[in-house]
C-alpha cells in the first residue's frame, strides 16, 4: 500500500513557505500560485534481464510523449508490455508512452524457447563416416513447359540458388517439396533432388463495361454479367486459361436540378463557369465511365457593399453591423444577404482615449472594502466615472477578490481489514474525511484538509477440483473470482516423497487466463504437486494446491517409422538411462501385446492418434506421452527386400536396380552390416538381432534407395 501522506506534506509545507514569501505583494493572487517545473522518473526494462534490451529511460515533464523499444536476444521472444503491473494491449516491440504526473515503470516481456532440432528422416539416415561432399540434383517434371538451373557437388552445408525458368505459354508452379518460390535457397546437408513442375499460363480479367457494350476476348464476346473460364491460343499457338470476371454498368441515365449563384461570382459545375441566368444541359461520365445526362436552370441573386463611419471611446467596442472591433482605422465585414451572396460593410472608426486606474483588493468573504470610497462585500469588477472632452471615460477602477478557504486534498488507498490514522482519526471505511488548520497565508486564516480513502476488497478465489495434464505449456488452470482482482501468480512443483522443487518466474494473468507455466526439461514425467501463489495489484495473495501430471512430450519420444511403425526415441533420453517397460495405446485405449520399443501396425498409422507409456530405469517411475499424430507419407523406393519380414540370420533377396554399395542400418541409426550388391537378384543375411532396419543402398552415381526389413 501507497501511503500519499509521505509524498504530499512536504509538497505542502514548501507551497505554504512560498504564499508567505510573496503574501506582500499587491497583485499576487493566492488562490492560484504559479505550477513548479516536475519531472518524474520512466523506468524500462526487460523480464528475463537476459532476454534482451530496451530504451526510453528518464526523466520527463507531464504530457510528454516518450518511444520506448526493446530488442530480444536469441531464442527469445516478445510477448507483451506491462504498465506498473498492468498488462498493456500494444504487442509490438516499439509503443509511445505519455507522461503522467507520477513515476512510471514499463517492462518488456520475452519467452525462452530452445531451439527445435531438426527431426530424424528415416529415408535419409545420417552417413556412419563424415561426408566431405554433397550432390544436389536439379531437375525439370517437363523439359517441354520449363528448364532448371543450380544444383551440382557442394562442400558440406554450401548455400547456394536453385532457379526454376518457364518457357513462354506457361507458368511454374512448384517444386516437389510444395516451395512455390522460382529462385530458392538451399542449404547441401546431405544428398539431395528439387524438381521442378510447370503448367499452362492462366490469364485474369476483371472488367466493368456499360450497358449496350462487350467485352472481346480472343475469340470470345461476352456481353452478360457472370463468371466465365475457357481457352484460347497465344502467338506462340501455346493454350491459355482464361478467367474472366464481368460486371455490366446500368444504361444511360438523366437527371435536373435547379441551383442560384450570386452576381458577382460564377456557378462552377464539372469543370465549367456559368455567369448567367439559364437551363444548361451537360453530358457527362458517371461513376463508372458511363453516359449521365443532367440538366439543370441557373437564377442570379443580387450583391452589396456598404460604407459607415463612426467613433468610440478607448474603453469600448463598436458591436454595431456584426462588428465587434475597438481599433482605430478601417474594417471590413463580409456577410451573406439571405439569398448567400455578398453583402460587404466597410466600417470607418475613430478611437478616442479613455483613461484607467486599477485597484486590486482581497478580503476574506464576509468582510467588507471601504478604501477610496469604495463600500463593496461582492467579489467584482467596480468603478467611478467621469467625462473627458469627447464623453469619454475617466476610470478609477475596483477589481475585488475575495478569498475562500483553501482545500487540499489527500487520496490514498488501503486493503479491507486495515486502519489509517489522520490527524487524530482512525479510518477504515471508504468515504471523505476534513480537517481545519489555522494559517496566515490566505485573507481567511484557515486551510482545510480532506482525505479521500477508498477501501479495496481483498483476493478471494476459488478453483476448480480436477487434475491438470501437462504437454506444451498452455493448460489453463480454472477459477472462479468472488472479490478483488488477481494480476500476478507464481507456481511451485514439488513431488512427494522427494526432495525436488522448482519455482516459476512471476507470471501475468493475461486476457483472464492463468497457465501452468513452460517446465524445464529438468521435470520429469510424473505425478505432481503444484501449490499455485496469485497476487492482486495491492492487498493478499490465494495459494492453492492441485495435482500435474507432467507426460513426455509426443514429438521427443516418439517417431515415426514409414506409415505403420512408430518407435520410442532411446537416444532422446538417455539421462533417464533408458526404459525397461512399454505400452503402446491407440486413441486412448491400451493395444493388447503392444509393449515393445517398436510399433507396427501393417494395416497404416494414418488417421489414428497414439501414446506411449514407458517405465524409466533411472527411478523406476511409469509414465505416458503426449498424443501423436501420424503423418502419410509416400513411398518412393525402387529398391525391393522379399520378404522384408524375417528370421534373425535368415536369407532374403535384395533386388537392386543398379550396382553399389548397401548398409543395414538398425533403428537407432546405426549400421551394423555393409556389402556390395549387383544389379538384380542378390542374396543377403539378416543381422542376428530383433527389429526394424533400413537397406539402405547407394550407387556410384551417388543415387539412394531405401527400404525395410523387420527382423523376428
Amino acid at each position: 500500500m501507497i501511503n500519499l501522506k509521505t509524498y504530499v506534506r512536504p509538497l505542502l509545507l514548501i507551497m505554504a513557505m512560498s504564499l508567505l514569501s510573496v503574501a506582500a505583494l499587491a497583485d499576487f493572487n493566492p488562490t492560484n500560485p504559479p505550477e513548479p517545473y516536475v519531472t518524474q522518473p520512466l523506468t524500462v526494462g526487460v523480464t528475463p534481464e537476459e532476454a534482451g534490451s530496451a530504451s526510453g529511460s528518464g526523466k520527463y515533464m507531464a504530457g510528454t510523449t516518450v518511444t520506448i523499444s526493446t530488442t530480444g536476444n536469441e531464442n527469445y521472444h516478445f510477448q507483451y508490455w506491462t504498465i506498473n503491473g498492468y498488462s498493456y494491449p500494444d504487442t509490438t516491440t516499439t509503443i509511445t508512452y505519455v507522461m503522467g504526473d507520477s513515476a512510471v515503470s514499463i517492462l518488456a516481456h520475452y519467452k525462452y524457447e530452445e531451439p527445435v532440432p531438426e527431426p530424424w528422416d528415416p529415408t535419409n539416415p545420417p552417413e556412419p563416416d563424415l561426408r566431405l561432399d554433397v550432390t544436389v540434383t536439379v531437375l525439370s517434371a517437363d523439359t517441354l513447359r520449363g528448364t532448371v538451373s543450380g544444383g551440382g557437388t557442394y562442400p558440406f552445408a554450401t548455400v547456394d540458388t536453385i532457379t526454376a525458368t518457364p518457357i513462354p505459354g506457361y507458368s511454374f508452379l512448384y517444386w516437389q517439396d510444395g516451395n512455390t518460390e522460382d529462385t530458392r535457397v538451399i542449404r547441401a546437408e546431405r544428398d539431395t533432388m528439387y524438381i521442378a513442375y510447370f503448367g499452362n499460363d492462366t490469364v485474369r480479367y476483371t472488367e466493368t463495361i456499360c450497358y449496350g457494350t462487350t467485352l472481346q476476348v480472343g475469340d470470345s464476346i461476352m456481353d452478360k454479367e457472370g463468371h466465365y473460364e475457357f481457352f484460347t491460343t497465344n502467338a506462340d499457338g501455346l493454350f491459355v486459361w482464361n478467367i474472366v470476371d464481368l460486371t455490366i454498368r446500368p444504361e444511360v441515365t438523366s437527371s435536373h436540378f435547379d441551383a442560384t449563384f450570386c452576381a458577382n461570382e460564377p456557378f462552377h459545375y464539372e469543370g465549367v463557369d456559368y455567369t448567367q441566368a439559364g437551363t444548361y444541359t451537360r453530358t457527362l461520365q458517371n461513376e463508372w465511365g458511363c453516359d449521365s445526362i443532367v440538366t439543370f436552370t441557373l437564377t442570379e441573386n443580387p450583391s452589396y457593399d456598404t460604407l459607415i463611419t463612426a467613433a468610440i471611446c478607448a474603453n469600448e467596442r463598436y458591436q454595431l453591423h456584426g462588428f465587434n472591433v475597438n481599433t482605430a482605422g478601417t474594417h471590413v465585414q463580409n456577410l451573406k444577404t439571405t439569398l448567400g451572396c455578398d453583402s460587404i460593410i466597410r466600417l470607418e472608426l475613430t478611437v478616442y482615449p479613455t483613461y484607467d486606474t486599477t485597484i486590486v483588493a482581497h478580503i476574506c468573504k464576509g468582510d467588507r472594502y471601504t478604501s477610496y470610497g469604495f463600500d463593496e462585500t461582492t467579489a467584482g469588477k467596480y468603478q467611478q466615472n467621469l467625462q473627458s472632452q469627447h464623453g469619454c471615460d475617466s476610470i478609477v477602477r475596483l477589481e475585488l477578490i475575495i478569498d475562500t478557504i483553501p482545500i487540499i486534498q489527500y487520496y490514498d488507498t488501503i486493503c479491507d481489514g486495515e486502519t489509517i490514522r489522520w490527524h487524530g482519526q482512525d479510518l477504515k471505511t471508504s468515504g471523505t474525511y476534513t480537517y481545519n488548520e489555522s494559517t496566515t497565508t490566505n485573507a481567511c486564516g484557515t486551510i482545510q484538509y480532506k482525505m479521500n480513502l477508498y477501501v479495496r476488497p481483498v483476493l478471494n478465489m476459488t478453483f476448480a477440483d480436477v487434475e491438470y495434464q501437462y504437454c506444451d505449456g498452455s493448460e489453463t488452470i480454472d477459477y472462479t473470482i468472488k472479490s478483488g482482482s488477481p494480476v500476478t501468480y507464481f507456481v511451485v512443483l514439488r513431488k512427494e516423497n522427494s526432495d525436488f522443487t522448482w519455482r516459476s518466474s512471476l507470471q501475468t494473468i493475461y486476457n483472464g487466463n492463468i497457465l501452468i507455466p513452460e517446465l524445464p526439461i529438468t521435470v520429469w514425467p510424473d505425478q505432481y504437486t503444484m501449490t499455485l501463489t496469485v497476487h492482486d495489484a495491492y492487498c493478499n495473495e490465494i495459494q492453492h494446491n492441485l495435482t500435474v501430471y507432467v507426460n513426455y512430450p509426443s514429438d521427443a519420444i516418439i517417431t515415426q517409422r514409414w506409415n505403420d511403425i512408430l518407435a520410442v526415441r532411446q537416444s532422446a533420453y538417455e539421462y533417464y538411462k533408458g526404459f525397461t517397460s512399454y505400452q503402446w495405446y491407440c486413441n486412448g485405449t491400451a493395444i493388447e501385446g503392444a509393449n515393445q520399443p517398436i510399433l507396427y501396425k501393417p494395416e497404416g498409422l494414418h488417421g489414428n492418434t497414439y501414446q506411449v507409456e514407458v517405465t524409466r530405469a533411472a527411478d523406476g517411475v511409469k509414465a505416458i506421452s503426449c498424443s501423436y499424430s501420424p503423418t502419410e507419407e509416400p513411398n518412393t523406393s525402387t529398391l525391393l527386400v522379399q520378404p522384408n519380414m524375417a528370421a534373425a540370420k535368415a536369407s532374403v533377396e535384395v533386388i537392386s536396380p543398379e550396382v553399389g554399395n548397401v548398409s543395414i542400418i538398425n533403428s537407432m541409426g546405426y549400421t551394423v552390416k555393409t556389402l556390395c550388391v549387383e544389379r538384380g537378384k542378390n542374396i543377403v543375411e539378416t543381422p542376428e538381432a530383433a527389429g526394424v532396419y533400413l537397406v539402405h543402398l547407394v550407387t556410384p552415381s551417388g543415387k539412394k534407395y531405401v527400404e525395410k526389413i523387420i527382423v523376428y
